[in-house]
Order: structure tokens, then sequence, then C-alpha cells
């Protein structure tokens, strides 16, 4: 997230809003998939875009940057909230995060909001 100096507070807030209350309601996840779909179909009517995610695909085979960034066109209508949900508890846990702020920003004082708003988060994976 890109935010300037003086709103570093609010934009820490907002993360951690995201990523430790989202609720994810079934309606909204529809919406997003709808969206991402449309994305998609947009991005494979590009041949720009179609030719970066080549590129890609050809450099990282064997990893996982060489995946589509928008995932699968068949995979997009599968995911439900019940996954989403499942995924989040099983990988949004403190180990597995990193903040990083740059520019004139007051160490302490993101230390100080990163505690305040993912402070809660458990620490490791505990499945």
């Amino acid at each position: 997230m890109l935010a300037f100096k003086n709103d570093i507070s609010h934009a820490v807030d907002v993360l951690g809003d995201m990523l430790c209350n989202s609720k994810y309601e079934r309606y909204h996840v529809e919406l997003e998939k709808e969206t991402i779909w449309q994305e998609l179909q947009s991005t494979n009517d590009d041949s720009f875009e179609t030719l970066m995610e080549n590129v890609y695909y050809n450099v990282y085979r064997k990893h996982m940057m060489g995946l589509p960034i928008l995932g699968e066109i068949d995979n997009i209508h599968k995911i439900n909230r019940d996954m989403i949900v499942d995924y989040h508890q099983r990988m949004y846990f403190a180990e597995n995060m990193i903040m990083v702020g740059t520019g004139n920003i007051n160490h302490d004082q993101l230390c100080d909001l990163a505690e305040k708003h993912f402070g809660k988060l458990q620490r490791t994976n505990q499945g």
C-alpha cells in the first residue's frame, strides 16, 4: 500500500482491518469473482498482457511466479467463501507477513502501528 508520511497511521489501520477483520461475505465474494473474471477476459484480449503472461510462464515455468496473476479462468467460478476463509485461517499469521516502510518513515512509529493493528494475529501457524 502506498501512503504519504502523514497518512501512515491510517494506511496501517486500513491494512490491519483488511487482514485481521475481513468477513468475506458471500455476496461480496461473488461480486469479486465476477470482477476477476472480467479482468481476466480483458487481459486475454490484450496482446501485450498475453505476451507478458507467456514470458513469465516460460521464464519461471517451475516456480509459482510463472502462474497467471489472475489465475485460471476455469478456477474462478469454483472458488467459494469457505475456501477463502480456510486459506485465510491457514496462511494469515504473523510469521507469514512482512511490513516494509520505505522513505522518510519513523521506524519506531511503524513498529508501534504494526503491533497495534496486527498484534492480535496468531504468531505461528497452529495447523
